[in-house]
């Protein structure tokens, strides 16, 4: 399991607890157009192609960018949070 799909695993652990009416709220944030999705897209391809990432957590990524309206939140909140993580320094040098 990669780490993509790790933060999803838990989420989907976790959220149930959640009111739904964060829930809610916490779909309303997670919306991107296709201009953000496009530039995760090519985000997450410079990362695969600098091997900072897996082969496997490049198509998770990819995939789920490329079907954003149809994701669920807790995957959308993954490939957020993992893409955020790999803004650090240690990874855009």
């Amino acid at each position: 399991m990669n780490r993509v799909e790790q933060v999803s695993a838990l989420l989907r652990k976790q959220l149930p607890e959640v009111p739904p009416e964060k829930q809610k709220e916490l779909e309303t944030i997670l919306v991107l157009d296709t201009i953000e999705v496009h530039l995760l897209q090519n985000r997450q391809a410079v990362l695969h192609a600098s091997g900072v990432i897996t082969t496997d957590e490049a198509m998770t990524l990819y995939h789920t960018l490329s079907h954003w309206g149809l994701a669920d939140v807790y995957d959308k909140y993954a490939v957020l949070a993992v893409m955020r993580e790999l803004e650090d320094p240690r990874y855009t040098s």
